[in-house]
């Protein structure tokens, strides 16, 4: 069980830290390794404060998550190293609870930017194609002109390699400004972009969603698309019906057996009946 618990967090591209209920450290994998500057052996049994410093990010969010069993995030925190240059890193935080429900430990996630930029990098250009994909078939079907020029009527034989680098030209603001805003103000009384934004945010439903029981939500603390404040959002909207995984970035943990069976569980299903 030990050595299986080694290959997974091991297999994890972040560094996982998991402390214990007196704040020390009881399991790294090779990416805290690294980033620490330190061995699993050297780190095991270490205070977290002692090693990063009462001050520092997660040795906060680790007294903090002890004190309440709530996750918390922090972006953009500095790692002191003794041998290679410092690092920022984002720190997550999540708590480790025992069968009765009372937290008895953290697991804290550092994500070095170094490796998130390049994962970011990859999602970006996959947001890119997406959104190139949709300018161009809203293009087309309201014939606008931005992309495929009015009149033109396009069949199996056309290329559309020409409309593709137009389309991955755009940037989404320039597909809500000049695209989304105006089609929706010619249907609609007149909205700001402010305003449209805003309708389309959970914010303005928060107080719906507070009452609807029969609404919850999964999400993870490293989640790159979240911004500052969200999770508190979320937390204090949903209450006991969110849950906030640690690590698992932008869904790579929604096909999980334990992630499926408890959205099955939600729904009222039989969990031990999940994929």
């Amino acid at each position: 069980m030990a050595r299986d618990l080694r290959q997974v967090l091991d297999a994890v591209m972040d560094g996982v830290v998991v402390v214990d209920a007196a704040g020390a450290i009881d399991e790294v994998n090779s990416e805290a390794c690294r980033i620490l500057e330190n061995s699993a052996d050297a780190l095991a049994g270490r205070p977290v404060e002692q090693l990063l410093g009462p001050d520092h990010a997660a040795a906060k969010l680790a007294r903090t998550v002890l004190a309440t069993g709530r996750a918390a995030i922090e972006s953009d925190q500095a790692v002191e190293r003794r041998f290679e240059p410092s690092l920022i890193a984002d720190v997550a935080a999540a708590p480790l609870l025992d069968p009765a429900g009372k937290t008895e430990g953290v697991v804290l996630v550092l994500r070095d930017h170094t490796v998130r930029s390049a994962l970011e990098a990859v999602i970006s250009v996959a947001f890119r194609i997406a959104a190139a994909r949709m300018l161009f078939t809203s293009d087309v079907m309201n014939e606008t002109g931005h992309v495929v020029e009015k009149g033109t009527r396009l069949s199996l034989g056309t290329s559309l390699t020409p409309y593709l680098k137009v389309a991955t030209r755009w940037s989404f603001v320039e597909y809500l400004d000049e695209v989304l805003l105006p089609y929706w103000n010619a249907r609609r009384a007149e909205l700001t972009r402010a305003r449209l934004i805003e309708a389309g945010s959970l914010e303005s439903i928060q107080g719906y969603l507070r009452r609807a029981e029969h609404i919850a939500v999964m999400t993870n603390a490293d989640d790159m698309i979240l911004a500052p404040g969200d999770i508190a959002f979320l937390q204090q909207t949903f209450g006991a019906r969110a849950t906030i995984y640690p690590v698992g970035g932008h869904c790579g943990n929604l096909a999980y057996r334990d992630n499926v069976a408890e959205m099955i569980d939600f729904f009222g299903g039989d969990p031990g009946q999940s994929p």
